[in-house]
């Protein structure tokens, strides 16, 4: 029997703050519309550009299916990413792992086992393999980090994640 799509999970972490992200995972989920998952572009942030970091966790919650060749998509359901706000996605660097807690602006997000999180930018639509398979009950983090040009207009930014993989035969 393949893993659920309902047994693919996406959890907010503990610190979920106005001004923070990381530690351990919750059990509380993150909507798959993540509207407002980034807040909107401000007037200052407009100005002179800027750079956010959110974390999130994936989830294998089936009770004896490994889910292999996981990876994350996302599509742009506000049509606001293109040169002036980009995204951004990195993962911890080991599966059970608590991230960090971070601000959302300022430094690079560190690994829980030291050095920063590596970023790869990414399009809407397009396929993010996650770089460990998840056996059951194992979760990782991810990250994400919005970087928004100088001088663009202020703009709520709207994302729709989806998480999918293949269960081994």
């Amino acid at each position: 029997m393949a893993i659920q799509t309902s047994e693919l999970v996406m959890l907010e972490p503990l610190t979920h703050s106005t001004t923070q992200s990381g530690g351990d995972v919750s059990a509380t989920a993150l909507d798959s519309a993540a509207d407002g998952f980034f807040d909107q572009v401000t007037a200052g942030e407009n100005e002179s550009g800027s750079v956010e970091y959110r974390c999130y966790y994936l989830r294998n919650n089936n009770g004896s299916l490994t889910l292999t060749n996981p990876e994350i998509s996302f599509t742009d359901a506000s049509s606001t990413l293109g040169s002036e706000v980009t995204l951004a996605f990195g993962f911890e660097g080991a599966v059970d792992t608590a991230a960090t807690v971070m601000d959302h602006t300022g430094s690079l997000p560190t690994l829980n086992g030291g050095g920063n999180v590596v970023f790869t930018a990414r399009v809407a639509g397009e396929t993010i393999p996650v770089p460990f398979d998840l056996a059951t009950s194992q979760y990782l983090a991810v990250w994400i980090r919005r970087t928004t040009a100088a001088a663009t207009p202020a703009k709520a930014v709207s994302i729709v994640l989806t998480f999918s993989g293949t269960t081994a035969a």
